[in-house]
């Protein structure tokens, strides 16, 4: 009988086990399988491993800590049960109380009590740092940057790979002695009193908070020592890290109360053994006054009276530390800085000069293009394009700058019907190709001049994209199975539909029966056990997003926030750009996030048909990538065995660029006397987009540097200063692989005058005629939308450049309609760039002028004809015969508008708008007319 019980109880514990932790061994099980086919078996266990080690560690100790304090505080306690069990009544805290059940408790069940008690204690504060696995095995491992702080002299490497782990060594066990005294401090005051009246404890009591408060003494004099540590991140001052009073009042204040809570931690641990306990308790009150006293008032005092009175003077040494470190944490002191020689002056010598800057001029917006590339190439509404990206490809023999858009597939857009089982796991399954248009370039009706489209994707000879489909990308979609033996939709053909067999390696195998079971039991889903269209070979993806894909295997590195697309031995990849990144470089000041250290170290290749995810190290002399590379020794590959070919499409990403401008506009002040005074503190310009004012953002362009003959892929910003609009500076970040990162600061002449976005942007508001136009287009049951502007540097002058598009508010397919251009002179509108530059510069030769005007030929006849339409709905024909005056009024609108359209091709602004006011005071005479003469019915 007692054999059949215990197995019952046996049967019964492996049940519940089953039910509270059968979802995480299968979860454990399936991530071994994905890490395993995605080759970081070994990244995911190291993590896993380190983690469960230090917490099983830190609960070994906690609970090691915590029993044998409970225990003696039990001993006390119980010698006082024992003296007053013969009355079973005691006294607790001043009420009396029946303990008679003690006498049935033994001492063994008050040991497991305490022991149970003491392991949940240490379970539960076990688990208060998720990062400790990070900085115990940066601890290990760390690297020396070969650059020491100013104050202490210590290497950069000690605050960023070892102070983390010894401050979490120190709060761990500040926190387990702090717990222990409030437990044990509480259970000798309320229980092991003798009695109400009386505050001497037990003997054995005393000694025991006697020694705690040594134990504890003894951690905060070694937090003093690594408080010293955290002066190098102190705000106190007028920069970040030590100033004056830290360096020359709390550092030595810091060495004096480390010393001194030694001293008075080695008299506590005597005085256990002496029969007065109570100069301890003087020396401990006396320390806390002293201890207040030199951190909080001595300190004040010297920053009012010292500091405050000549702050510059007492403070230049260590602005001049903070500008130095804060330039090595954000990369800034690798910037080249040129002088930009502006005179204002653009000829056609010059646009000859600077051709490849022209003929890549950037006039589609990535706003306008998204949306016309949904409208346009889009075809189901299963098929999404999520972003567009910016590159640049060889095309006809030369390089040419593109935005492309992958054309990714979402479940959640199919119709309710068609959202089965069956069509969301096993049948649609992946996007197909994407949609790639030049940056400089327009069909005469508006649209952009596709170089790949369509459905199945219409591709050029340069760019073969032969493998089109998408299984891994943006998208949070759920999980699918491919190859499996019915048929993967593939894309739309007419009315019918086109299917395909998955032959890549993505994803895990479904394998046998029972892995199939727990693939099923984990993804929730019977469906994927049952199904008779999945067999042993198919291929189970889940975890499709990039975004979660490079997390999972890499959580430790920080990601830029626009991975892009390529089209790389003729399928699509994704290159995702990740940064290391650090809160703990001394000295330097801090930036979004909270961090004051980063670098772009690594480029991530995900192929959008396998799944496979490599990656390379970018960046070997940063000190943090080398200390993962130690970690993680078979997680990094050389920059050497990056894809052949894949390196021309290297992108400087936008969030480090983005942080260091905003860090140069100020840290570009070297002086600390300047700096302090924020005599040239720079900022990020505004714009105007859709009638908003916005921040202008860094952006890609393909342009030829000053002094270059070649053109160069760049990432640039422009700078103005602050509570100005003209400009200052720019910066550009190089792109293409033989100067990649390569950061330039042109920098323009102090005593000249450059315009800024925001002063450009006025001009154009200003302009008479441009505004007359656009307000004619907005008022036709149409939007204009005047897109980014683009500040271009040519020659010795800046060209600003803002594309100009017109949305139907029913068909919502933006229509690039004109390009307004100027040098902040004079501000010119025309339908293309070349007419622009024509109109801005005036007639080139006579041969150059006419191949233009055959060129643009067809965009000039849909225009005039627009316009015609709008001339005829407002001077219709009447159905009777109309007075003299009336006919003359409409000949000399006719001239008007003629001569204004003259006016137009030829870029007279001036002209333009006059010859519009004449047609606008005829046609209010022409009104009056036929309101007097009767015949409104007629028109």
């Amino acid at each position: 009988m007692g054999k059949k019980v215990k197995l019952r109880w046996f049967f019964l514990a492996v049940l519940l086990g089953l039910i509270f932790f059968g979802g995480v061994l299968i979860n454990f099980y399936v991530d071994i399988l994905w890490f395993q086919e995605g080759g970081y078996l070994s990244t995911f266990l190291k993590i896993l491993g380190t983690n469960w080690g230090i917490r099983i560690i830190q609960v070994a100790i906690h609970f090691l800590f915590f029993l044998v304090n409970f225990m003696i505080l039990k001993k006390v306690i119980y010698q006082k049960f024992v003296q007053q069990a013969a009355s079973n009544v005691i006294d607790i805290g001043g009420q009396e109380a029946d303990l008679s059940f003690l006498e049935n408790l033994s001492r063994r069940s008050l040991t497991l009590i305490t022991a149970a008690f003491s392991l949940f204690l240490a379970i539960v504060f076990s688990a208060v740092n998720p990062e400790a696995w990070r900085q115990f095995l940066f601890f290990l491992n760390g690297t020396s940057f070969d650059l020491a702080d100013p104050i202490l002299g210590r290497d950069a490497g000690f605050y960023v790979f070892e102070l983390p782990f010894l401050r979490f060594l120190f709060d761990s066990g500040l926190l387990m002695v702090v717990i222990t005294l409030v437990v044990v401090g509480a259970g000798y005051f309320f229980l092991a009193r003798p009695s109400i009246r009386s505050l001497r404890l037990p003997p054995l009591a005393q000694k025991h908070l006697l020694g705690l408060g040594a134990i504890l003494m003894f951690l905060r004099a070694w937090g003093y020592r690594l408080d010293i540590y955290r002066l190098m991140f102190s705000e106190d001052g007028v920069v970040f890290g030590p100033g004056y009073v830290d360096a020359t009042v709390r550092l030595p204040v810091y060495n004096i109360l480390s010393v001194a809570l030694i001293i008075i931690g080695v008299i506590t641990l005597f005085s256990i053994f002496i029969r007065s306990k109570k100069h301890v308790l003087y020396l401990v009150v006396g320390w806390l006054v002293v201890a207040f006293a030199l951190t909080t008032i001595y300190p004040n005092v010297v920053q009012r009276l010292r500091v405050e009175p000549n702050e510059i003077a007492m403070e230049e040494e260590y602005i001049s530390n903070n500008i130095e470190m804060t330039n090595f944490a954000f990369n800034l002191h690798q910037i080249e800085e040129r002088d930009f020689s502006f005179t204002g002056e653009l000829d056609w010598e010059v646009v000859d000069q600077y051709s490849d800057t022209i003929n890549n001029v950037r006039i589609w917006d990535w706003r306008p293009i998204l949306e016309t590339y949904r409208q346009l190439e889009e075809r189901r509404p299963y098929y999404v394009f999520n972003r567009i990206d910016i590159d640049r490809y060889k095309i006809d023999g030369e390089y040419r700058q593109v935005m492309l858009a992958p054309r990714e597939l979402d479940q959640r857009q199919l119709p309710e019907r068609a959202k089965t089982w069956v069509n969301q796991a096993l049948r649609y399954t992946h996007g197909l190709g994407m949609a790639m248009s030049p940056v400089n370039m327009a069909t005469p009706e508006g649209f952009p001049e596709m170089i790949i489209r369509d459905i199945p994707p219409v591709f050029p000879e340069d760019i073969p994209l032969n493998n089109p489909a998408i299984y891994f990308g943006e998208m949070e979609n759920e999980f699918v199975v491919a190859r499996n033996e019915g048929e993967e939709f593939h894309y739309p053909s007419g009315d019918q539909n086109i299917y395909y067999d998955y032959t890549g390696e993505g994803g895990i195998p479904v394998g046998n029966r029972l892995q199939r079971l727990l693939l099923a039991l984990r993804f929730n889903s019977f469906q994927l056990f049952l199904a008779g269209d999945i067999n042993a070979e198919s291929r189970l993806m889940f975890d499709r997003s990039i975004h979660d894909r490079v997390r999972k295997i890499a959580p430790f590195l920080a990601y830029d926030g626009d991975p892009y697309t390529v089209i790389h031995d003729g399928r699509i990849v994704w290159v995702q750009d990740a940064y290391t990144i650090s809160d703990m470089f001394p000295y330097s000041e801090t930036s979004r996030g909270g961090l004051n250290y980063i670098r772009n170290s690594v480029k991530i290749v995900i192929d959008a048909y396998h799944g496979s995810v490599d990656f390379y190290v970018v960046d070997d002399d940063d000190p943090i990538i080398q200390t993962y590379q130690k970690i993680f020794p078979d997680m990094f590959q050389p920059l050497e065995d990056f894809p052949p070919g894949l390196e021309k499409h290297f992108r400087y990403p936008e969030d480090i660029f983005s942080i260091q401008s905003e860090m140069l506009t100020t840290y570009h002040m070297r002086n600390a006397r300047v700096f302090y005074n924020r005599e040239d503190q720079w900022d990020l310009p505004q714009e105007r987009y859709g009638g908003s004012t916005i921040q202008m953002t860094p952006y890609y362009t393909m342009m030829q540097l000053p002094g270059e003959e070649e053109a160069n892929f760049i990432l640039m910003t422009p700078f103005t200063p602050v509570g100005r609009n003209n400009m200052v500076a720019w910066l550009a970040a190089r792109c293409d692989p033989d100067n990649y990162g390569q950061i330039i600061q042109y920098n323009f002449p102090k005593d000249r005058l450059v315009f800024g976005p925001m002063q450009i942007e006025a001009q154009i508001d200003q302009n008479d005629a441009i505004s007359q136009l656009i307000s004619l287009w907005d008022q036709h049951g149409s939007r204009v939308i005047r897109g980014n502007l683009m500040v271009l540097p040519i020659g010795d002058t800046v060209l600003y450049v803002e594309p100009v598009f017109l949305q139907s508010e029913q068909a919502e397919i933006p229509q690039l309609r004109r390009v307004i251009m100027t040098t902040g002179e004079r501000v010119v509108m025309e339908p293309t760039v070349e007419l622009a530059l024509q109109a801005l510069l005036g007639e080139k030769t006579q041969e150059e002028l006419d191949q233009l005007i055959e060129e643009d030929e067809l965009l000039e006849e849909e225009i005039a004809m627009e316009e015609e339409v709008i001339i005829e709905e407002e001077l219709p024909v009447p159905d009777e015969p109309l007075s003299r005056d009336l006919n003359d009024l409409i000949i000399q609108a006719q001239e008007a508008y003629e001569l204004g359209q003259e006016a137009l091709r030829e870029g007279d602004w001036n002209l333009y708008g006059e010859k519009q006011e004449e047609l606008q005071q005829i046609l209010e005479q022409m009104g009056a007319i036929i309101e007097e003469e009767g015949l409104d019915e007629q028109f």
